[in-house]
């Protein structure tokens, strides 16, 4: 056991690109407008829930987008979340950078560590935004749009 802990993590970066590719391109299949519009909003069909994506940054090859769910019933929001997501749109890919927080992630953390970050923690939350666009695209109902001023 003792051998477990002390094993450093190593990234794959092979499957953690491949996942980013396809979260980009779930993206421009949910958003194909999003040169037009800064805010998006999609029901999400019998959860009683919407996904928020809205543009807080343009560059001339990134799109910087925050994306949260809320629940509808909830009025107190206390289980809604927010992830940042930054689109390269040179090399196809999407990933979280941050989440309501503020702080950007790191690709791996030592392990223990003061802020208790899991090491892969960064994967993990690509992973739950892979898993949320997936859903989003399955049960996704309509779409609202605002559009750039």
């Amino acid at each position: 056991m003792a051998s477990m802990i002390n094993k450093k993590y190593v990234p794959d970066i092979k499957s953690q690109n491949a996942k980013q590719e396809q979260n980009f391109w779930r993206l421009i299949k949910l958003l194909p407008d999003i040169d037009l519009a800064d805010e998006h909003t999609i029901l999400l069909d019998t959860m009683n829930q919407h996904a928020h994506f809205k543009v807080t940054a343009r560059d001339k090859y990134t799109l910087s987008i925050s994306f949260d769910i809320k629940h509808l019933t909830l009025i107190d929001n206390l289980h809604n979340f927010k992830l940042y997501v930054r689109m390269y749109f040179d090399v196809n890919m999407a990933e979280i950078v941050a989440t309501e927080h503020g702080k950007q992630f790191s690709g791996s953390y030592p392990y223990p560590n003061e802020q208790m970050h899991q090491v892969n923690e960064k994967a993990q939350l690509n992973e739950l935004f892979e898993q949320w666009l997936i859903c989003i695209v399955k049960f996704g109902m309509h779409s609202k749009k605002i559009s750039i001023s």
